[in-house]
């Protein structure tokens, strides 16, 4: 038996941003047999459910729900990166790294995984992952954004790679000048 949400997938996104969805996705909940075509839609909805929890403060209960999820759809990057934020906060930061790696590999540019692996090598000190993950970022996910541009900044000048750094910053004031961080203040 599969759990599917008593709202149809197409209606489940309009709940996500109402007071109280969580509880009306809890209360309709209901267990059935699903065919081939409905697993994507118990897997989409189990993937929310799993949102939810996280956005509760639950991180167990998500974890719970999200581990399923990307068991059947391994590929979904947000669900990993919705893992790897719950494994984060339970203190599990092993699974977190996993996760995140893994979310970089199925779409590299559909999430901040590499961006959120960036940031976190940087505060550890490990600049050398630090400037790969946020090379990744800004190849392949460049949003309009210079965070992982200054994080390979910082690291290449923490190393005393003063000539990397600087490629990093003309890579940043190319895309300023073309308009790319026009959000940026």
């Amino acid at each position: 038996a599969v759990v599917r949400i008593g709202h149809s997938a197409a209606a489940v996104p309009e709940l996500v941003g109402r007071p109280g969805a969580a509880q009306a996705l809890d209360r309709e909940h209901r267990v059935e047999r699903l065919g081939p075509a409905k697993l994507q839609e118990a897997t989409f909805a189990r993937i929310l459910r799993g949102r939810l929890a996280l956005e509760r403060g639950n991180a167990k209960e998500a974890l719970a729900l999200l581990g399923p999820a990307i068991e059947q759809w391994p590929t979904n990057a947000g669900a990993r990166v919705l893992a790897a934020r719950a494994a984060y906060e339970l203190g599990d930061e092993t699974r977190a790294f996993s996760e995140l790696r893994e979310a970089t590999r199925a779409e590299p540019d559909a999430t901040d995984a590499a961006l959120l692996l960036a940031r976190f090598y940087y505060a550890r000190g490990n600049y050398d992952q630090a400037i790969e993950f946020a090379l990744r970022h800004t190849q392949k996910r460049g949003t309009g954004l210079p965070a992982a541009h200054q994080i390979g900044i910082w690291s290449h000048t923490a190393k005393g790679s003063y000539e990397n750094a600087h490629r990093f910053l003309d890579d940043l004031r190319a895309k300023e000048k073309a308009g790319a961080f026009a959000g940026v203040a």
